[in-house]
């Protein structure tokens, strides 16, 4: 695939396969098969609608083609009002984005609890290959998805990793 491949294209498969020490293939077949890989991306949400509205943003900025799932968790019992008026703030900021999945729990999970079960609906009932998973104060650089993506490409199959992390932060 050298032959399809030009200039920073070039040095870019260069420096893949030397870090990763594998064939790794072109871009143009990459995207093909980043397409066959049935990914979702989950988003989990409580109380912080103005955070969830910039990762949102910052996630239709990407162009993904996965499905965008969005749990917001319910309030605990004794939340007050403030409390729950943010949580249905989340609901309806998250309504608003055409094409997203939008779920709200009728009782409080918490993080942990709320987390396992979205993992599990998507890789058992929906039948996902792959997870994306975002926090709901996630400001997402352009090219994060693709990046991503390209990620889970080159360790699919790979029984040694479990899961990738694509984590920075600006100085």
């Amino acid at each position: 695939f050298n032959s399809v491949l030009h200039g920073d294209q070039r040095s870019k498969r260069l420096w893949l396969d030397k870090y990763f020490h594998k064939k790794v293939l072109s871009a143009v077949c990459m995207s093909y098969l980043f397409s066959a890989m049935k990914t979702a991306i989950a988003i989990q949400a409580y109380n912080r609608p103005e955070h969830l509205k910039l990762t949102l943003d910052s996630l239709v900025k990407n162009r993904s083609k996965h499905d965008v799932w969005v749990w917001v968790d319910a309030p605990a019992n004794n939340a007050d009002q403030a409390t729950q008026d943010l949580v249905m703030s989340c609901y309806n900021v998250a309504s608003s984005y055409k094409g997203l999945r939008t779920s709200a729990c009728m009782t409080n999970l918490g993080a942990n609890v709320a987390l396992l079960m979205q993992v599990d609906y998507l890789f058992n009932v929906a039948k996902y290959d792959a997870v994306i998973q975002l926090c709901d104060d996630l400001i997402l650089s352009p090219n994060y998805i693709r990046n991503v993506d390209r990620m889970l490409q080159v360790f699919n199959g790979d029984q040694r990793v479990g899961m990738v992390s694509a984590m920075g932060s600006r100085h």
